[in-house]
């Protein structure tokens, strides 16, 4: 078991690669969504939607932003490495998914929800050979996806409008004439798995409240 030292120096590496990675999710999809982003009115001022930067220069922007990342990744054991590089794949994905699936929200979950997973191994635990810390994880990733589907549902409602003109598809639009519904199942499955997690997890009572 990891010290109080060690959970808590692992939890500051974190918060410095959340902040840079997530930086560069923002980068890569500005880049992707430049032509989109001057027809919807809360991201028509956005630096690459109104010209101020290059894309040229956002992409050597975004370079940085990613060997700093990188660089973060490699201060975790070598196994954080492996399970570190798909979530890359996951950043460069979500822009498309607005474009094909009124669903793009659920690739957002599982993009920004992967240090759910990372977590583990980042404080030494092998999720392959430990069943109980993979149901962990596996909860605890669930709920942070629900989670994302009902934060980000709501945000969408602000561009509808403006989406629907340009092609931009969004979860809801799929669920306007029952938001409160969805929103209702996807909170309850983020408590429900983050329980289920805790459970895993050997938490006890306490995770629930």
């Amino acid at each position: 078991m990891a010290s109080p030292l060690e959970v808590l120096s692992t939890t500051a590496l974190f918060f410095s690669g959340a902040l840079i990675m997530r930086g560069a999710g923002c980068t890569i999809n500005d880049l992707w969504d430049r032509n989109l982003d001057p027809h919807v009115e809360r991201t028509r001022l956005r630096p690459i939607a109104r010209k101020a930067v290059s894309v040229e220069n956002a992409i050597v922007y975004l370079g940085a932003q990613l060997l700093t990342g990188l660089t973060l990744l490699l201060q975790f054991p070598l196994t954080c490495l492996y399970y570190g590089v798909p979530s890359l794949l996951l950043v460069t994905v979500y822009p498309l998914a607005k474009r094909v699936t009124h669903y793009p929200q659920f690739v957002l979950g599982l993009t920004f929800s992967w240090g759910a997973i990372m977590g583990f191994p980042a404080l030494g635990i092998d999720l392959v050979s430990n069943p109980e810390a993979l149901a962990a994880a596996a909860a605890l990733y669930a709920s942070c996806v629900a989670w994302t589907l009902s934060y980000d549902m709501i945000y969408a409602y602000m561009d509808i409008k403006d989406d629907v003109k340009v092609g931009i598809k969004s979860i809801a639009q799929a669920h306007q004439h029952n938001s409160k519904t969805a929103l209702g199942v996807f909170s309850a499955a983020q408590i429900g798995l983050l329980a289920t997690a805790g459970y895993f997890a050997g938490a006890g009572l306490l995770v629930v409240v």
